[in-house]
C-alpha cells in the first residue's frame, strides 16, 4: 500500500495510473519503464525494467520489444510518454513485421497537442486501441491482451499532466560542480 503523500499515491495522477496498469495486467507482467517513471513504479517482484538513474530518452519501447522477444511467453507492457514514443516509436515496425504482441502505453498530458499516434501505430502494422482516461485504462489493458498477433498500442490522458515538476514526479538531481 502507499502512503497518502507519496508520489506514487492516489493523489498522484501518474501514480495511480501506474497503479490501475500493475493491479490490470497482474503480477507476471513485466513493465518496462521510461523516463523518470520509475519513482512511480509499485509493482512487486521482477514486474518492471527501468534505465533508472539515466532516464534515458526513448528506453522504454525498444527495451521492452527486447524483453518481449526475449520472454516469448511472458506479457511485456512499455510504459512511456509521448516525446520518447516518438524518439523509438519506429521499433514498431519491428515488433509489427515479426508479429510481436508487444503492448505499449503511452501517458499524455490532457491539453497537449501530440501527433496522432495511434495512427502512426497502425501505419506500422499495430492496433491502435485509442485514447483513454485513469477510469478506462483497466478496460482498454483488457482489450490489449486479446490481441496476439501484433503490437497494440494504448493512450492514457491523464489528468493534471505528466511533465517535470507535476505531481511530484521528477526527483531533483544534484549536479555536481566541475573541478
Amino acid at each position: 500500500m502507499v502512503a497518502q503523500g507519496d508520489p506514487a499515491g492516489p493523489d498522484n495522477p501518474v501514480g495511480a495510473v501506474l497503479a490501475t496498469l500493475a493491479r490490470a495486467t497482474g503480477p507476471d507482467t513485466l513493465h518496462v519503464l521510461g523516463g523518470e517513471l520509475h519513482h512511480l513504479w509499485r509493482g512487486s517482484g521482477d514486474s518492471a525494467l527501468a534505465s533508472h538513474q539515466w532516464s534515458t530518452p526513448g528506453y522504454a519501447l525498444p527495451a521492452a520489444l527486447g524483453a518481449r522477444m526475449g520472454l516469448p511467453d511472458r506479457n511485456v507492457w512499455a510504459v512511456t510518454d509521448p516525446g520518447c514514443f516518438l524518439a523509438t516509436g519506429r521499433e514498431l515496425v519491428t515488433a509489427a513485421l515479426n508479429k510481436v504482441p508487444l503492448k505499449v502505453l503511452v501517458l499524455r498530458d490532457a491539453g497537449r497537442a501530440v501527433a496522432d499516434l495511434g495512427g502512426m501505430a497502425e501505419a506500422m502494422g499495430c492496433s491502435a486501441l485509442g485514447r483513454t482516461d485513469p477510469a478506462g485504462l483497466a478496460a482498454a489493458v483488457e482489450r490489449a491482451h486479446a490481441v496476439h498477433d501484433r503490437p497494440v498500442l494504448v493512450e492514457c490522458v491523464v489528468p493534471g499532466g505528466i511533465e517535470p515538476g507535476t505531481h511530484r514526479t521528477w526527483p531533483e538531481v544534484v549536479v555536481p560542480e566541475a573541478a
